[in-house]
């Protein structure tokens, strides 16, 4: 592809952050743009278990100062990252499940997101998940159902610094309990690939 389309087409899709090559041989120099973020709103991805959860956070934030962007909790979670540049991230927590565990877990073994702000969901069945959440490396969990008043000032709080944090003596109590719980979903995933899924 020609430099000169790639002008085009990021002159075309609006981008703004300008970059010029300087050429040392033949040629002449060009001008192409880095997507950028033209609202000014804080930038929140939402990796949720399903639809219905997404669009209950898209009904919370309407009319707020947050930009919405949706992924999934899969083994994609780093590519969606690097496409969105996200400012904050929610996290769907299941109690039957660790997906939204290992999301977390895999945002945080990259040191560029050592400070992103991750926030787990979920409803609280285990009185032990919101902490669980937190080993994991949640900044914050909020449970179901998620207030429409308080749910965008505690997001905003959140962004701002504020963090919930372990107490600890609960430290080793948690630690075992988050492990035990990666352990069991993983010893679930290798006996079904032995015996193939249940019809």
């Amino acid at each position: 592809m020609r430099l000169g389309l790639c002008r085009h087409l990021a002159r075309a899709s609006g981008w703004e952050l300008e970059l010029t090559n300087r050429p040392t041989g033949g040629g002449k120099p060009f001008l192409i743009f880095l997507p950028m973020d033209r609202t000014g709103k804080p930038v929140l991805l939402t990796l949720m278990g399903s639809s219905d959860s997404r669009l209950l956070v898209e009904s919370l934030l309407r009319r707020t100062n947050w930009a919405l962007v949706h992924g999934n909790p899969g083994l994609a979670v780093a590519g969606t990252l690097a496409a969105h540049s996200p400012d904050a991230v929610l996290v769907e927590m299941d109690a039957s499940g660790t997906a939204g565990l290992e999301a977390v877990c895999r945002i945080r073994q990259d040191p560029l997101n050592s400070e992103l702000v991750v926030v787990g969901v979920g409803i609280v069945d285990d009185h032990a998940l919101p902490k669980v959440a937190l080993m994991a490396g949640c900044s914050g969990f909020f449970p179901y159902p998620l207030d429409p008043v308080s749910f965008p000032s505690r997001l905003d709080a959140v962004l701002s610094g504020e963090r919930e944090i372990l107490e600890e003596e609960e430290v080793p109590r948690i630690q075992r309990h988050f492990s035990e719980a990666l352990i069991e979903e993983l010893g679930g995933r290798l006996a079904i690939l032995k015996t193939g899924p249940s019809r």
